[in-house]
């Protein structure tokens, strides 16, 4: 017989492993982007990015380096003056946090019904 309890906690366990990510554009011109990007100002290392440069072509990575010039990261070299737009991936912890609550949730209502049905019997 399958344990709900257990099961409950193991998801919940899970959940609490595992946190959403939201996407976060960083929404400059070109050219204050670049800017930005020179300074240091828009990531940081360690920052999951996806970055579109001048020519259309889209890169993700996690950055492990910013050069003066270039921004590194997931064996890539990308020049700063030929980006056109960054999004970082952040946690959103509000969102793991809601989506724990409602499995949790589901679960209790799961084990409530599961618990009537036999006491009905």
């Amino acid at each position: 017989m399958i344990n709900y309890k257990q099961l409950t906690i193991s998801l919940s366990l899970a959940l609490s492993l595992a946190a959403c990510t939201t996407l976060q554009p960083v929404n400059l011109t070109t050219g204050e982007l670049q800017r930005q990007l020179f300074a240091g100002k828009v990531i940081q290392a360690d920052d999951k990015i996806q970055l579109t440069t001048t020519n259309g072509i889209s890169h993700q990575f996690i950055v492990t380096e910013i050069t003066e010039t270039h921004i590194k990261g997931g064996g890539k070299s990308v020049p700063v003056n030929t980006v056109s737009s960054v999004t970082k991936m952040v946690r959103s912890y509000a969102k793991t946090i809601a989506l724990g609550v409602g499995i949790v949730s589901a679960g209790l209502a799961a084990t409530a019904v599961i618990a009537v049905t036999a006491l009905a019997h």
